[in-house]
């Protein structure tokens, strides 16, 4: 009897610790943690520049962080859209009405194109 009365209230604890409410789940990564845990494509430029290319899984979004001496450009950070591409992958940012960013991909060579509204275009030949 002395037994019973001593298993008791270890029993009462126990069931004091469980819990009827249901678990949460943890919610999905946001786009900006999916780039973050990607490693970035480096691609290798003409005139000293060097881009670090990151793809989202599904493919829809580039983010391209780029130094770019010619256009005083160091660690510059722009997303691009995906856009239709005769071959190979093709992503754009047309959101300013002063310039359009344009990066197109095929196997391990890139080309990135800046084309200003006033007629101004520069391009960079880019190797991975």
């Amino acid at each position: 009897m002395k037994a019973l009365f001593l298993a008791i209230p270890a029993a009462l604890a126990l069931s004091a610790c469980s819990t009827t409410t249901p678990v949460e789940t943890t919610p999905a990564p946001s786009t900006q943690l999916a780039y973050e845990r990607m490693a970035p494509e480096v691609f290798t430029c003409e005139d000293d520049s060097e881009l670090l290319v990151k793809y989202l899984v599904d493919k829809t979004q580039t983010t391209i962080t780029a130094t770019v001496p010619k256009v005083s450009w160091s660690g510059q950070v722009v997303v691009l859209n995906r856009a239709p591409a005769a071959s190979g992958v093709r992503y754009v940012n047309d959101s300013s009405d002063n310039i359009e960013y344009e990066w197109h991909a095929k196997g391990d060579t890139g080309i990135f194109a800046f084309n200003w509204a006033n007629g101004n275009e520069y391009e960079l030949k880019c190797q991975r």
